[in-house]
């Protein structure tokens, strides 16, 4: 794993002259090169330091994560023609008929099955289905809802008649029985495919980015002031009663599928994406601030959030310092008084590359790969 926006490398600096030159050119290994490096008189005075011990450590830090990676189990289909070369891939996104009108179903199964097929028509031959008992010789993914309202045995069964079972656990608590019958999960956070991953290590987690609601398109946001709203449910944010004039409230009710709140996005150029974490909720993706980035906006967001540093980088300039009243309103009125300035210059280059990262085409990319992976 690993975490941070750019990803330049340990010749960041150049390699043609200065250290990086006499290091190459040195005839010991590595670390004797490093040694000699560090004794020259004639090196830099800047010398190397141990990272500080906020950024965490080398196996679970915020540049590095460690986690097992098991490689899945495989398993040729019933019907070999079902998986031959030259053939598309049949795939099934299995949901629950009880849940279909349910946010999370139309989301992660019906609009993903349709970007995977619009990406990669030739690959895979993609069905959205509820007929558990009917589906055999394709490589399932079990949706949130269909997989929470099975028991492991009947998981088993469907393995054992299809190519693959691909669990999305999305924020349910993960059932270390039903993690058994599974070939393998699909996450919808880093923080969840490690934590999936180290709790679970014989079954691969793979990481499939949450995209946004494919309804959604870009749209060029207000550029007179800072115009700041919250889109989600109203509980889950934290929000103190003398901001009501300046980040405004935006209902939706996720245990459906509404639309309404879509037209009103072009109205903001910041969203507010605060958690209020709960002890009964599970992983969450950085939705919130994927949809803020669609929108040309900037996040207001906490360093703690589930992959909120990830994608945002430690210089984020709207990261509030914590959930305390006065905090809140001190950070949004500075953010009012400097908009448009050096930070929000800074925070809207750091968005765009958000929005880089959360397109169909990286999502239809990470799928193909876990496919791949879980099929090879």
């Amino acid at each position: 794993g690993g975490g941070g926006r750019g990803g330049g490398g340990a010749g960041a600096g150049g390699r043609g002259c200065g250290p990086w030159a006499r290091a190459a050119a040195a005839p010991e290994t590595a670390d004797a090169a490093f040694a000699a490096l560090l004794a020259d008189p004639a090196a830099p005075p800047a010398r190397p330091a141990i990272l500080p011990a906020h950024l965490g450590t080398p196996a679970d830090g915020i540049l590095l994560a460690e986690a097992p990676w098991p490689a899945p189990a495989r398993k040729a289909a019933a019907d070999p023609a079902a998986a031959s070369p030259g053939r598309p891939l049949p795939v099934a996104f299995l949901y629950a008929e009880r849940y279909a009108a349910s946010a999370s179903t139309f989301l992660r199964a019906g609009q993903l099955a349709e970007l995977v097929a619009e990406h990669h028509p030739e690959r895979y031959d993609i069905a959205w289905t509820p007929e558990f008992a009917a589906i055999r010789d394709r490589v399932v993914i079990l949706t949130k809802w269909a997989l929470q309202s099975r028991g492991a045995e009947e998981i088993a069964d469907l393995r054992a008649r299809n190519v693959a079972v691909i669990g999305v656990w999305d924020d349910l608590p993960a059932d270390a029985a039903k993690m058994a019958a599974l070939d393998a999960s699909m996450t919808l956070s880093h923080s969840q495919t490690l934590d999936l991953a180290r709790r679970f290590p014989a079954t691969p987690a793979f990481h499939v980015t949450h995209h946004v609601n494919r309804r959604i398109p870009p749209c060029t946001p207000p550029a007179d002031r800072l115009r700041a709203g919250y889109f989600g449910e109203l509980a889950n944010t934290a929000l103190p009663g003398a901001l009501g004039g300046l980040v405004e409230l935006v209902g939706i009710d996720t245990s459906k599928v509404e639309t309404d709140w879509i037209e009103r996005l072009p109205e903001f150029n910041a969203h507010w994406i605060l958690r209020r974490r709960r002890p009964i909720d599970g992983a969450k993706p950085f939705l919130k601030g994927f949809l803020a980035a669609r929108c040309g906006a900037v996040a207001v967001a906490a360093r703690g959030d589930e992959d909120a540093l990830y994608y945002l980088g430690d210089d984020y300039p709207f990261f509030v310092p914590g959930l305390d009243p006065g905090d809140l309103e001190a950070h949004v009125v500075a953010m009012a008084a400097g908009f448009g300035g050096p930070e929000w210059r800074q925070a809207r280059a750091i968005m765009e590359q958000v929005a880089a990262r959360s397109t169909d085409a990286v999502v239809a990319a990470e799928f193909a790969a876990m496919i791949d992976a879980v099929t090879a």
